[in-house]
């Protein structure tokens, strides 16, 4: 009971019953004074001054819940600053009493603590809107900083880096401050700081926009970027001074590279797959100016290597025995030559007549295979190998239904629709049915691009080849 208690019930009943009174005795207060007569009014006040006496000690207890509670501060890196860490404890205990102080200011009971309830509950609200800033803010600036410390990332985007720089000043001088006074309450009692939060999540939003319209430029420009993340790409991007920064991340720009040969003196040679199978390109370069422009000349590189491989395999294959020649050349080199001549040879046969005798040859030749797996061979030896088998065996599996179907016609349906690979107008062209694909280069100067053409609207194909390239 409060004094404005006592003094409702003094005006109720028309009796002073301030406990202050020394003259007030029970048998004085039910005989002479009669207060059972007003035992409904009595009550009433108390039952009041009950539920106000609720609100009061709920809003005093959730007060005093946040003495001692801190927010969690580690140093973050070698940055010379600090992150937030907050407790799911705090954060579950900042969401109740947020309820708690809105559900007060519901209550009829409200009145004698209303500035009070008021006044918490925009403190709380205050608190949580500046967390969530203040974790958004952490969580850009924690992406960007080690993007924004390279020093070529910053001559790339100066606009942008001296737009996180005044972002990261506002941080690092708001987190001094945090660690002076970790008290929950003091850290995030200012209005001021949930608007340089505000703002500064505004501008790595824009940092952040321009970052990924730049990442895109190099995309556009050297397009198997694409199959690199964000981050992966940065990295590349972020040691631009530094070519052998790409040679991680080459596997999953190409199929089948895992990696460059770089010279002492950065000179780039020659390519290598994951079966450490080395090609020699026809001309080496050197990795000069932007990453990704450098890249397209790699690019270009590796397909003027395979293109000239494939174009002397097929001058060699002539002039060797078949098992002396399959050692010699890169795998996807064999595995493109042979089918080359097994189209060839196989439309010779319809010609020819002589299918039956084509036949005998491919058996031969597939032995001639079996004879040499059981030798002695290298690592890339036995898997060209192998893959050599595969594709042998499925020639030799059409072949025979070509034979036993008595198809003499190389326009024939059952013929057209097999995978055949044609060497036409210095380029290899790979065809099933309609469909006429070219692969092949036209050199532009010191430069050259890979040509696919489709020769049709529609072109389905199904390649089960494995290939080192």
């Amino acid at each position: 009971m409060r004094d404005r208690h006592w003094d409702q019930l003094a005006q109720d009943v028309g009796v002073d019953l301030h406990p202050e009174r020394t003259d007030l005795t029970l048998a004085k207060a039910v005989g002479e004074l009669k207060l059972m007569d007003h035992l409904d009014v009595i009550t009433k006040v108390c039952d009041i001054a009950s539920k106000e006496f609720s609100i009061e000690s709920s809003l005093h207890k959730m007060m005093g819940e946040w003495e001692g509670v801190e927010l969690g501060l580690v140093e973050y890196r070698d940055t010379g600053t600090h992150v937030v860490r907050v407790e799911e404890a705090v954060s579950q205990m900042l969401d109740d009493q947020i309820v708690m102080a809105q559900a007060m200011g519901f209550s009829p009971y409200k009145k004698p603590f209303e500035e009070e309830i008021t006044a918490w509950d925009k403190q709380l609200g205050l608190v949580s809107e500046i967390l969530e800033e203040w974790m958004a803010l952490q969580r850009s600036w924690m992406y960007l900083e080690p993007i924004f410390s390279s020093e070529d990332i910053q001559q790339q985007l100066p606009l942008e880096g001296k737009r996180f720089s005044n972002v990261d000043r506002m941080w690092r001088k708001a987190m001094a401050a945090a660690v002076k006074s970790p008290g929950v309450l003091v850290a995030c009692s200012s209005k001021k700081m949930l608007d340089n939060f505000i703002e500064g999540n505004k501008m790595l939003e824009s940092v952040q926009k321009s970052l990924s319209e730049y990442l895109e430029s190099k995309r556009e420009i050297f397009s198997r970027f694409y199959f690199l993340s964000n981050d992966e790409l940065l990295q590349i991007l972020s040691q631009t001074k530094n070519p052998l920064a790409v040679q991680p991340h080459l596997k999953k720009c190409f199929e089948a590279i895992a990696s460059i040969k770089f010279q002492d003196d950065l000179e780039i040679t020659h390519m290598i797959s994951a079966e450490k199978e080395e090609v020699k390109f026809d001309q080496s370069m050197y990795p000069r100016g932007a990453v990704e422009n450098w890249l397209c000349e790699v690019e270009s590189c590796m397909r003027g290597a395979i293109h000239g491989s494939i174009k002397q395999s097929l001058e060699d294959y002539m002039c060797r025995d078949r098992n002396e020649w399959v050692k010699l050349w890169p795998g996807m080199t064999v595995l493109a030559v042979s089918s080359t001549y097994w189209t060839q040879e196989v439309e010779a046969a319809f010609e020819g007549n002589s299918m039956e005798e084509y036949m005998g040859k491919l058996n031969g030749q597939l032995l001639g295979l079996t004879d040499l797996v059981r030798g002695k061979l290298t690592g890339i030896e036995r898997k060209t190998l192998g893959a050599l088998i595969v594709v042998d065996v499925h020639a030799r599996d059409v072949t025979a239904g070509l034979l036993k179907d008595k198809v003499t016609n190389a326009s024939a349906f059952e013929w057209v629709s097999q995978l055949r690979y044609y060497w036409e107008d210095d380029n290899m062209r790979v065809k099933m049915v309609s469909a006429n694909l070219a692969y092949g280069y036209e050199y532009l100067g010191n430069s050259a691009r890979l040509v696919i053409t489709p020769l049709t609207d529609r072109c389905y194909m199904t390649c089960t080849q494995s290939l080192h390239y």
